[in-house]
C-alpha cells in the first residue's frame, strides 16, 4: 500500500494512538487558564455553528476538516494543560475511553477500507430518508397525470356536447362514456331484463286471456261475438306467434350499432312520447296500404282469423313484423342521431304496445259502459278492432281513433255496437252485422200524390241488412 493511501486512510487512527499524544502537548504548552477557556468556547462555537458531514471514502477520509475530531483534539489539549493531576488523569481517561472511533472495515476488491463510524451512519440516514419519500413522490407524480386526465376528458366531454353528434363519431354502445354518459356495457342487467319482457310478454297476455275466457272471470263475461272459432285456428296462431321474439332481436340489433344510448329521466319522456306517435302513424299507414290488392299479401295470414281468439295478437306473418319494426325503429334512429333518445323509453313502449294488442284481439270487452263518454271519444276499444276483424275493412287505427276520423275510415255504428253489448240485447250474431240508428217515421205533407199512391213510401227500414 503506498504511503499517500495510508495517509489517507489512516489519519484519523494516528491520532487516537497513546504514544501520538506528545504531539498535541508540545503544540499547546503556551497556554493558561485563559487560553483554555477561549479554545474551549472556540470549540463549542464551532461544533455548534457547523454541523457534522459525512466523510467521504477514500483520499478524503479526514484530512482535519471533521468538526468533531478537531474539538475533540483542542479539549483533550486543554484538559491536559489542567494544573490539578487528578483531572488531567480523569479527563485523559475519558479521552481515551470516548476518543476510541469504531471504525466500519469494508472490504472491496480484496482490500479492506476502514471508514468512519459517523459517517457512514449519517450517509445510510440519508438515503434511507430518500427512500421513504419516494412512495411520496411517485404518489404525488400519478394524481397530477390523474388530474390532467380528468381535466381532458371534462373538457373533450363539453366540446362533444356543444356539437351535434354525428353517426361517423358515435362510440358503440358496449365502450364506456366519458363523464358518466354512459357508465354501464350494452348488455347491462336491466337492458337484458327488459329485452327478456319483451320476447316473452305476448305469450304470457295471451295465455292469460285463454285462462280468463275458459273460467269465465268477471272481465271475460261480456261477449262481442258469440261465433265460435275455426278448427284450426288456435293451432295456426301458435306457429305464427314462434317469431314473435323478432321485436327485441331487432331492438337488440339497433342497441347494438350505438342508437338509443341516453339514460337520463328526460330523454326517457321524451322518447316514449315521440315512439307512441310516431307508432300510431306508422301503424295506420302500413296498416291501410296492406289492405292494398298488391300487399294484401302481407297481411292475409292475420286476417284468417275472423272472430279474434287470446293468440290472434301474437299471430302475424314474418315479413310484417320486419316492415312494421324496421320503419318503426328506422325513423327513430334517425332522429337519435340529432336528438339522443333513450332505450328504456322505446322500450317501455313495446311492453304496453304488447299488452295492449293482447287485449285487443280477446273478443270480449273490459271497458265499462260509460267509456265512450270520456277516454273512448280518442281511445280505442276491443270492440272497435273486433268490427275491423269481422268486417275485414276500416278500425285501421292502433291505440287512438283520431287518423280513422281524419281519413273517413271509422265504422258509424261503432259506438251503438259498444252500447249494444251493455244491453239485453248482448252480444253480435253475425260477422257482418250492423247496427242502424233509430229511425222516426217522417211526416209527408198531403199532396195529390197522396191520394192516387195511397199511403206514403216509408223509408225507414227495421232491422239489420246483412
Amino acid at each position: 500500500m503506498s504511503r499517500g493511501i495510508r495517509h489517507g486512510l489512516f489519519h484519523d487512527l494516528r491520532h487516537t494512538r497513546p504514544e501520538n499524544d506528545h504531539r498535541l502537548d508540545r503544540k499547546h504548552q503556551r497556554g493558561d487558564d485563559q487560553t483554555h477557556l477561549r479554545a474551549k468556547r472556540a470549540a463549542d462555537r464551532s461544533s455548534c455553528s457547523r454541523p457534522e458531514r459525512p466523510r467521504a471514502i477514500g483520499g478524503n477520509v479526514d484530512r482535519g476538516h471533521s468538526t468533531q475530531q478537531r474539538g475533540r483534539r483542542q479539549g483533550l489539549a486543554q484538559r491536559r494543560r489542567a494544573d490539578n493531576p487528578q483531572d488531567r488523569t480523569r479527563a485523559e481517561e475519558e479521552e481515551r475511553n470516548a476518543g476510541q472511533r469504531d471504525c466500519s472495515r469494508l472490504c472491496l476488491g480484496g482490500s479492506t477500507l476502514a471508514v468512519p463510524a459517523a459517517g457512514f451512519m449519517t450517509c445510510l440516514e440519508t438515503m434511507r430518508a430518500r427512500l421513504l419519500r419516494l412512495p411520496d413522490a411517485c404518489l404525488r407524480i400519478e394524481s397530477s397525470r390523474t388530474a390532467r386526465r380528468n381535466e381532458y376528458s371534462r373538457l373533450r366531454c363539453g366540446r362533444r356536447l356543444r356539437s351535434s353528434r354525428s353517426t361517423s363519431d358515435r362510440k358503440p354502445a358496449n365502450e364506456p362514456r366519458i363523464n358518466g354518459e354512459m357508465s354501464t356495457t350494452m348488455m347491462s342487467v336491466p337492458v337484458a331484463a327488459t329485452l327478456v319482457l319483451i320476447a316473452v310478454i305476448g305469450h304470457v297476455m295471451a295465455f292469460f286471456w285463454c285462462l280468463a275466457g275458459r273460467h269465465e272471470w268477471k272481465l271475460s263475461r261480456r261477449t262481442i261475438y258469440a261465433l265460435p272459432f275455426r278448427r284450426d285456428q288456435i293451432s295456426r296462431e301458435l306457429r305464427n306467434s314462434l317469431h314473435l321474439p323478432m321485436h327485441a332481436a331487432i331492438l337488440l340489433v339497433f342497441l347494438s350499432l350505438g342508437f338509443f344510448a341516453d339514460r337520463s329521466p328526460l330523454s326517457f319522456v321524451c322518447s316514449l312520447l315521440l315512439t307512441a306517435t310516431w307508432a300510431e302513424i306508422w301503424h295506420y299507414a302500413s296498416h291501410r296500404a296492406f289492405h292494398l290488392r298488391a300487399l294484401h299479401w302481407i297481411h292475409v295470414e292475420h286476417h284468417k282469423s275472423q272472430v279474434n281468439s287470446p293468440f290472434t295478437a301474437i299471430s302475424f306473418s314474418l315479413t310484417e313484423k320486419l316492415v312494421f319494426d324496421l320503419g318503426l325503429l328506422g325513423l327513430l334512429a334517425a332522429i337519435d342521431c340529432f336528438i339522443s333518445l333513450n332505450f328504456f323509453g322505446v322500450a317501455a313502449w313495446y311492453v304496453g304496445y304488447l299488452v295492449i294488442n293482447s287485449f285487443a284481439h280477446a273478443n270480449f270487452e273490459l271497458k265499462s259502459k260509460h267509456y265512450l263518454r270520456f277516454l273512448g271519444r280518442v281511445l280505442t276499444s276491443t270492440t272497435y278492432h273486433s268490427l275491423h276483424h269481422a268486417r275485414y275493412t276500416s278500425n285501421y287505427g292502433l291505440g287512438t281513433r283520431v287518423l280513422d276520423r281524419i281519413c273517413g275510415t271509422e265504422w258509424e255504428d261503432y259506438e251503438r255496437v259498444y252500447e249494444r253489448l251493455f244491453s239485453e240485447q248482448g252480444p253480435l250474431t253475425r260477422l257482418r252485422q250492423k247496427i242502424d240508428a233509430p229511425s222516426v217515421n217522417p211526416r209527408v205533407a198531403p199532396s195529390l200524390d197522396t191520394a192516387r199512391l195511397g199511403k206514403p213510401f216509408d223509408v225507414s227500414r227495421e232491422g239489420s241488412t246483412p
